[in-house]
């Protein structure tokens, strides 16, 4: 895997992370409280693993090793507009984290606070996602020689030692499933999960996967279509790789 194939699988964890801030959003305009233990969980993602974790290796070892770099002026107006938005998401996870000690204090309004900060997250969070994913992480990546990118690698494992990604995709997955109970959705989750007869397929590159039942909407490829029978010049969504790139789940 190379490093760029990291960061985007650690985006498709944060994604997750988005779709459960939406629910938070209907739920607290509906219901007009806080899930205090959900909104805990959030938080504690967004700062442990999206900033520390994903922001921190792309600061302190991407953006570091392409400031010797003399990337197109376009590369640069990119890096420097993602450092800020990396600002903005760590100044609107404070806003949310003194919100709620309002509202445990016995604020109530300081649920509009939270719900403005997360919708402020919900729609950050994938136009970011997406520049890296399709404008950035290519690009730069060009700027580096085999040995450089090994290295990278290496750093990128030793900063965060994998464990990390263990831990919080076991907690997103909890947390999607009270969610899901807690709303009273009837997405039909484990009983997806448990399907044998349905093959998924995972990008090795970016870690995005296919899977049948819900086919590829960016690809105009409706649900039901099996990967096999996916037309040869077919694209992963996320980075652009051809279908020999992806492997069974």
């Amino acid at each position: 895997m190379k490093p760029i194939g990291l960061l985007m699988r650690e985006h498709r964890l944060i994604e997750r992370v988005v779709t459960l801030i939406d629910t938070e959003i209907l739920r607290m305009q509906n219901e007009r409280c806080i899930d205090l233990a959900i909104i805990d969980t959030i938080v504690d993602f967004l700062q442990t693993y999206a900033d520390d974790t994903h922001h921190g290796k792309e600061e302190d070892i991407l953006f570091l090793s392409l400031k010797n770099k003399k990337l197109s002026d376009d590369l640069r107006r990119i890096t420097n507009e993602l450092i800020e938005e990396h600002r903005q998401a760590r100044a609107t996870i404070k806003s949310i984290i003194d919100a709620k000690t309002k509202y445990v204090n016995g604020d109530i309004s300081a649920i509009a606070t939270i719900i403005a900060d997360f919708k402020t997250l919900s729609a950050l969070y994938p136009s970011h996602i997406e520049k890296e994913d399709l404008h950035y992480f290519f690009p730069v990546l060009e700027y580096f020689s085999e040995s450089e990118i090994d290295t990278m690698m290496a750093e990128f494992n030793e900063f965060d030692r994998k464990m990390i990604h263990e831990k919080y995709t076991k907690i997103v997955d909890a947390a999607e499933l009270v969610t899901r109970n807690v709303c009273n959705t009837d997405i039909q989750y484990l009983s997806d999960q448990k399907d044998s007869n349905r093959d998924i397929y995972v990008c090795k590159i970016c870690g995005w996967t296919y899977d049948p039942a819900k086919g590829d909407p960016k690809g105009n490829v409706p649900p039901g279509i099996p990967f096999e029978k996916l037309p040869d010049d077919w694209r992963c969504p996320v980075c652009g790789v051809s279908k020999d790139k992806f492997r069974k789940l």
